[in-house]
């Protein structure tokens, strides 16, 4: 299960501690700061899916739960979503959103540490994560721990922020990361310096050819990376190899 806080690492405990202090503010945070797009590309993810009524979905770093609820309303009442977070404060809202939002099949709330999670191999059908990857201080391992947990030919969507690569977009993208994400971030939940992690997170995030190479080294296949919104988003789907 997750370690405790004692045993973090140094980004964990900053992540941590981050997550932990903006959950409150986070979903009108985002709101703003996208300019509402953010619902666009959570779609696309929904959308990328090949899902069937009964099946097991696994939404990794699931955050206030948005993702895994609209999972949750598309598999119906057969199916089974499990939204997992270390940050104790999102699942708090998660489940505070869940109650006022039911779905008809309850989704399942489980604290974890990603790099290593509760479940036997081959436990799901599908796994999302959405602006999560970034935030966990071991990649590969990561991806190894998703394709464990996956079940052979299962599918995975990892939606996830990028760096522009056209220069006037991408000059613009960082003015906009590094100035003003921090500043209105300071306004909205009194944290500048989580929204300057934010800024920190993206630009040392490997290139979307890097995460597709590291998809391919882990297992999966079918491999395809569709960049949204100018490049500033990246959405990764594949498929874990047969057995």
């Amino acid at each position: 299960m997750l370690k405790t806080k004692s045993f973090l690492s140094f980004k964990e405990q900053r992540v941590y501690e981050i997550f932990n202090s903006i959950a409150p503010r986070y979903d009108v945070t985002n709101l703003i700061m996208s300019l509402g797009i953010h619902h666009y590309w959570r779609k696309k993810l929904i959308q990328s899916l090949s899902l069937s009524k009964g099946c097991t979905i696994l939404d990794l770093c699931c955050g206030t739960g948005a993702v895994a609820q609209d999972l949750a309303r598309l598999i119906g009442t057969g199916g089974q979503v499990v939204g997992v977070d270390f940050s104790e404060a999102m699942l708090s809202i998660a489940k505070d959103r869940e109650s006022r939002c039911p779905t008809q099949n309850p989704i399942r709330w489980i604290r974890a540490n990603a790099l290593d999670l509760p479940f036997p191999d081959g436990s799901f059908d599908c796994i999302t994560i959405a602006y999560g990857l970034r935030n966990l201080t071991d990649i590969p391992r990561a991806l190894a721990e998703m394709g464990r947990v996956l079940k052979p030919d299962g599918q995975i969507a990892i939606l996830e922020m990028a760096v522009p690569e056209h220069p006037v977009i991408k000059r613009l993208h960082r003015l906009y990361l590094n100035g003003w994400v921090p500043i209105l971030g300071n306004l909205l939940s009194h944290n500048r310096k989580a929204y300057q992690y934010l800024y920190e997170s993206i630009r040392s995030f490997p290139h979307p050819d890097r995460i597709c190479r590291l998809l391919e080294d882990t297992g999966f296949i079918h491999i395809r990376c569709l960049r949204l919104t100018w490049g500033i988003v990246a959405l990764y789907t594949g498929r874990k190899r047969p057995e």
